[in-house]
């Protein structure tokens, strides 16, 4: 079974405040009643359920593309599991370990951090999500219409058509790829042209009008290459 980066790191939380528990019931074993220290195990336990459940349910990873943004709610969650784990078993040690004010508040506050710090690092990932699927958008039309033009080659037998195809698509290939309210409508209808063309050569259409065509989609991309080149 594959395991996710949240997987593994909720699993690895999971055994280290396991782990922790026992050294502080073994470390400090001697202590009684054992309500001197089960404040501090409880708070570490509640700082590993936080942790795990963050990861697990609501974690927000914005993929592939910018692992590292992603990383950095995993970061965050370590630190706080470290940071708690560290303070009460320092509670613990002191004999301050039981259910005190000091030992509450000192939680809470630490939980409030965490909590404000990984709510931003969320917001960054969602944005950064968005963006990348909007970039993503944006660059698809061309993709297609470069897509489209490499089908059409592969079928194409006339030396003449099959050049012009050719310095057609590497017009779309080293223009700008990125659409815009402006150019939209251009590819929308280059596509339409391009199915046409696709259409023709299948059925062995009159070779005049594959060559109209062709012009059609030309020029319909040079209005594109104005449209794109002129964007603010």
């Amino acid at each position: 079974m594959k395991l996710s980066n949240s997987k593994l790191v909720s699993l690895t939380i999971g055994v280290l405040v396991g782990i922790w528990c026992l050294a502080i019931f073994i470390i400090a074993g001697h202590f009684e009643p054992a309500l001197q220290y089960s404040g501090g195990i409880t708070c570490g336990l509640v700082a590993g359920a936080l942790s795990i459940l963050y990861l697990m349910v609501y974690r927000n990873s914005p993929g592939s593309q910018a692992v590292e943004v992603g990383a950095i709610s995993v970061y965050v969650t370590n630190c706080y599991v470290i940071a708690a784990m560290v303070s009460n078993t320092v509670f613990v040690l002191t004999g301050n370990g039981g259910f005190n004010k000091f030992l509450l508040l000192w939680n809470v506050v630490i939980i409030a951090v965490y909590i404000i710090v990984i709510l931003y690092v969320e917001k960054d990932a969602q944005r950064l999500s968005d963006q990348l699927d909007r970039t993503e958008q944006m660059l698809s039309n061309s993709i297609d219409i470069s897509g489209k033009l490499g089908a059409i080659l592969g079928i194409v037998e006339d030396n003449e058509v099959r050049n012009r195809i050719l310095k057609l698509k590497e017009a779309v290939d080293y223009s700008t790829n990125i659409t815009t309210a402006s150019t939209l409508e251009s590819e929308k209808k280059m596509e339409c042209q391009l199915d046409e063309l696709m259409s023709l050569l299948i059925n062995r259409g009159d070779l005049s009008a594959v060559k109209d065509k062709i012009r059609e989609a030309e020029i319909t991309w040079k209005i594109r290459g104005s449209a794109g080149s002129s964007r603010r």
